[in-house]
């Protein structure tokens, strides 16, 4: 049985019904964006949808992290739905913005994984922040502070 307020949807985000089972992969803060306003946790969604034209974005990168080893559990929009956080189970969060090419996405994610500083070292990273045109903003689990690298190009 799915977790209270789960739901199914399909490829293009389109919400028809009450969950069953749980999902492997678990999408949230998109409802909002779709209607406009602020969406009440008591509030139906059937019948919405779920980060209008938005979704097939983050299904294609979906799809080219799992082309280069990293496997998504899902994704979170932020409240003003201009950027979202991709959990990966190796155990660090990706950072990013809708607008954004895909194929540069995954290459700079690609630069900055295999950069000295955070080669072999995937399961301390917290995130990395990919928000940022030129530059890379990465946490690390053991670090309170927020590192940046510029080795990625656009």
């Amino acid at each position: 049985v799915a977790p209270a307020g789960c739901y199914s949807m399909d490829d293009t985000g389109f919400i028809f019904a009450t969950a069953s089972s749980s999902s492997k992969n678990i999408f949230s803060g998109g409802i909002a964006i779709a209607i406009g306003s602020t969406t009440s946790p008591q509030e139906n969604p059937i019948g919405r949808s779920f980060a209008p034209g938005r979704l097939p974005g983050i299904l294609a990168i979906f799809d080219r992290l799992g082309q280069i080893g990293l496997t998504p559990t899902g994704a979170s929009i932020d409240d003003n739905g201009a950027d979202f956080v991709v959990p990966l189970t190796q155990g660090f969060d990706v950072k990013a913005s809708f607008g954004q090419d895909t194929e540069a996405l995954i290459r700079n994610l690609q630069l900055i994984l295999s950069a000295e500083v955070l080669k072999d070292k995937q399961a301390d990273i917290q995130y990395i922040d990919l928000r940022f045109g030129d530059r890379a903003y990465y946490k690390l689990k053991s670090s309170g502070t927020v590192s940046t690298s510029t080795a990625i190009q656009n």
